[in-house]
């Protein structure tokens, strides 16, 4: 996933062409047979899974999303997480520190607590996320049956929370990092230019149209090299007059 962008491919095209075994189609955007050009069709539903999965999707719920069976569903993602290692190894492995530690750690060094995740597990076991063996064990008693699928439903929850939070927790502590240099950088230089909102990972700044060109240059050199990880980070700033312009 990360030689993906380390080699300036298509994200969703390269992961449907692993996933799906997909020939005669390229994610080089310049290519003739671009498969976001011959088959966008193709490439959206690889975006549905490739951004879905790592955040807990199951075959269940991407069948209503790509409007397929759910054979053909569960089948796309087991092919994903095959065509992917790596990924299943960063999921399961988020998943196991949640049900013995009841906590997990971000890179910047946060901590998501998931008490509850160990006590289900230590109480449980895994065999609470089987619906059918659930059934099995409940199914006589509805109060008992409800309660459990309650149980569980939490405890899948706090399980794809423990993958999520590394994800996202990284992601917010990079543009928040990111957001404090720039305003040392915008003072350092004298320039005017003031953070006014942060939307995910977008920073938008308001400055006079004089200081345009540099706070660009500062904006996109901090958002870049503040925080370094595996993949290069690109920022692309765009000026405009109004928010919507930059979109």
């Amino acid at each position: 996933l990360k030689n993906i962008f380390r080699e300036g491919k298509d994200f969703y095209s390269e992961i449907a062409i692993r996933t799906e075994g997909l020939q005669g189609v390229s994610s080089n955007k310049d290519a003739p047979n671009y498969l976001g050009k011959v088959n966008k069709a193709a490439r959206q539903k690889a975006k549905s899974y490739s951004l879905g999965v790592p955040y807990g999707l199951t075959g269940y719920k991407l069948q209503f999303e790509i409007g397929v069976d759910q054979t053909t569903a569960d089948m796309l993602v087991e092919k994903y997480l095959s065509a992917f290692p790596d990924l299943r190894r960063f999921m399961e492995q988020s998943k196991l520190e949640a049900k013995e530690q009841g906590w997990v750690r971000s890179e910047t060094g946060r901590i998501r607590h998931l008490k509850r995740a160990k006590s289900i597990y230590n109480e449980f076991g895994d065999w609470i996320l089987d619906s059918l063996q659930l059934w099995k064990e409940y199914h006589e008693s509805p109060p008992a049956y409800a309660k459990m699928k309650e149980l569980r439903k939490v405890y899948s929850n706090l399980l794809n929370n423990s993958i999520n939070f590394k994800i996202q927790s990284l992601a917010a502590s990079i543009v928040n990092m990111a957001c404090i240099k720039m305003n040392q950088e915008f003072k350092r230089k004298g320039l005017k230019a003031i953070i006014v909102l942060q939307a995910h990972d977008e920073v938008v700044v308001h400055c006079p149209l004089a200081e345009a060109t540099e706070v660009c240059y500062t904006m996109k050199k901090v958002m870049e090299n503040n925080y370094k990880i595996s993949v290069p980070l690109v920022a692309d700033p765009v000026v405009a007059t109004v928010y919507g312009e930059t979109k």
